[in-house]
């Protein structure tokens, strides 16, 4: 296994040389290329977890089961900098055998990956986690609690569901995942209007004068590009989607399909699919940074890094955010 562990070490890590060939290649390539290889490496890490976990005399019980990955892998927006985010499906009967199974499996699967360069989730959005795993109508009982009683940690496990794509194993399980989060979302005004004050609440990096709003000491402030920008452009983009029952996890498809049944205007996708890209790029252009200088990787950009054209995109970027920020908020407002 030693070995097995280190290959796919390296392989974690010689990611990097897709983003840095980013320029060439394109932004956008770049992270499908990389999103194919993260979901490779897991798929192998999920392999390996299962052949150590029979060795050690657990018996895999009869039927399917199927690895999803969550959150920003899952939308294929996974910079340098990422942390688990999985579950797990399966069709095994519910024994005392499959829940040893289970649980070893998955704790195996979890450190597996930690040892390969992916962080424990500090939120345990993990298939370790028995939030996380089940069967196919476990999942649905799940989600449907969540929508009987949305305060807002209900309605924040919905949304993650929601962003579920296949590691290894049935396409079908992601697809029912997010169609069911999707209609859901759709039938339900108070879901959509309290998902849009959340957002509105965690807010957009940007001042009321229109400048970067930084955290941290005075004269040594920074910008979370991840909090203060990427998120809040994803979080618009998906409440809109689920509107309309568009169930797809990535954002730049979500943005297409929005165009394409009409619902947003061509200029207005364009506006905010390019404040994406700058979001992304942003991300990753500073994490090549940390990694360069060998430091650990985070999402706080200090001004000093950025020249006068990279502040104008961002500037530009947070403006478009804010400005859909608004507009979602107006468009889901309770009464809606």
């Amino acid at each position: 296994m030693d070995k097995a562990l280190e290959a796919l070490r390296k392989r974690r890590e010689e990611l990097i040389h897709i983003f840095e060939a980013r320029r060439a290649s394109g932004v956008q390539a770049a992270f499908e290329q990389a999103a194919r290889e993260h979901k490779r490496i897991h798929a192998d890490v999920f392999s390996l977890a299962t052949r150590h976990v029979e060795e050690q005399g657990f018996c895999a019980p009869p039927g399917e089961a199927t690895f999803l990955m969550l959150g920003s892998g899952a939308r294929g927006e996974q910079s340098i900098l990422s942390d688990q985010d999985h579950a797990l499906v399966f069709e095994w009967p519910d024994t005392d055998a499959t829940r040893a199974y289970v649980e070893r499996l998955t704790r195996v699967t979890a450190a597996l990956l930690s040892e390969v360069g992916y962080a424990l989730c500090s939120g345990h959005v993990m298939a370790s986690n028995p939030r996380w795993q089940g069967t196919p109508l476990s999942w649905q009982d799940r989600l449907e609690r969540y929508y009987d009683h949305p305060d807002w940690e209900s309605i924040r496990f919905l949304l993650i569901a929601a962003d579920a794509s296949v590691i290894v194993g049935k396409e079908g399980c992601a697809s029912a995942l997010r169609e069911g989060v999707a209609s859901r979302i759709a039938r339900s005004s108070f879901i959509r209007w309290k998902i849009a004050d959340q957002a509105i609440a965690q807010g957009v990096a940007l001042t009321p004068l229109g400048q970067l709003r930084l955290e941290g000491a005075s004269g040594k402030g920074y910008f979370h590009v991840k909090e203060g920008l990427y998120t809040p452009l994803v979080n618009s983009v998906r409440l809109w989607a689920h509107s309309v029952l568009i169930e797809v996890p990535s954002t730049l498809k979500r943005i297409e399909a929005l165009t394409a049944q009409r619902v947003w205007s061509e200029a207005l996708a364009e506006r905010v699919r390019e404040a994406f890209m700058t979001a992304l790029d942003a991300r990753v252009s500073h994490h090549l940074r940390l990694y360069e200088a060998n430091m650990p990787m985070d999402d706080r950009i200090a001004l000093s890094e950025l020249d006068d054209p990279s502040r104008r995109r961002l500037k530009d970027a947070l403006r478009t955010a804010k400005s859909l920020q608004q507009m979602t908020a107006k468009q889901f407002a309770r009464s809606g």
